[in-house]
């Protein structure tokens, strides 16, 4: 099962940067649609047999010719065995503070593939997060322009250029696991000195349905990070700084799993 969780990975990322890697935006913009849109969805499930979920979010906010892009996935799929699954999604692109988030995402889920009484059950689950953005630079008011991720002065005749992509997710197969996982973006801010932010955390250990309890999560899970930023000067084009980090865990066999990544700018 490992191959198939690498190549489930290597989906993701690439899911991900073809769908959300066009022409991408600036950092957090204030939000252009007044108070925001406000999506929420709240779904429990517990089936033995089979289970199919399937998530898929693209949020684009832009102005100026600035523009951030967001995006949000996950699939799970449970064949066979009992699953116990909730979650609860929302969305809110208004602009936030700096304790508040647009996207938030908690979910749930037990797994066991021998609950049936037929042992060859399996699941697999893909979750992942992205945040891109560019800042070209701009002059203006505050309330005018896109906010420098890295901060700006309320007068800015000479920001910075930004330009940043960062995913975060995780990825497993599986024949008994109990998982949670939480993500949060925050991309539009009304005040230039609230940060962009994107959080991802996963935690993945034994499962106790069927009356049983267990050492471990029985298959093969990985989780992932990858960021690259570049900043430069606004005026002149020229990159200043770069940053390119990346993180992948992979485990098989009987495990316990738990990775809590934040970025910030």
């Amino acid at each position: 099962m490992a191959d198939s969780t690498s190549r489930a990975v290597g989906g993701i990322l690439l899911f991900l940067i073809l769908l959300f890697s066009m022409p991408a935006g600036a950092g957090h913009t204030p939000a252009t649609s007044g108070d925001g849109i406000n999506i929420r969805t709240t779904t429990k499930v517990d089936v033995i047999g089979s289970f199919l979920t399937s998530d898929d979010l693209d949020w684009t906010d832009g102005s100026n010719g600035d523009q951030t892009v967001v995006g949000y996935y996950e699939h799970t799929n449970a064949i066979g065995g009992e699953t116990k699954y909730s979650k609860d999604f929302s969305l809110d692109t208004g602009d936030k503070t700096a304790i508040d988030n647009n996207l938030k995402s908690t979910r749930a889920l037990d797994f066991s593939a021998s609950a049936d009484g037929s042992p060859g059950g399996r699941m697999i689950t893909d979750e992942a997060v992205m945040i891109d953005t560019i800042n070209n630079g701009a002059s203006g008011t505050l309330n005018e322009v896109s906010l420098c991720p890295l901060g700006s002065s309320a007068e800015n005749s000479n920001s910075a250029a930004f330009s940043g992509r960062v995913v975060a997710g995780s990825s497993l197969d599986v024949a008994e696991v109990s998982l949670v996982t939480d993500t949060a973006v925050r991309a539009v801010a009304s005040n230039a000195d609230t940060p962009q932010s994107l959080t991802y955390t996963i935690n993945a250990h034994g499962t106790e349905l069927n009356n049983t309890t267990s050492n471990g999560a029985i298959g093969d899970a990985t989780a992932f990070i990858d960021a690259n930023v570049v900043q430069g000067n606004g005026e002149t084009g020229s990159e200043t700084s770069s940053l390119s980090y990346s993180d992948l865990t992979s485990v098989s066999g009987t495990f316990n799993l738990s990775k809590d990544f934040t970025y910030s700018s």
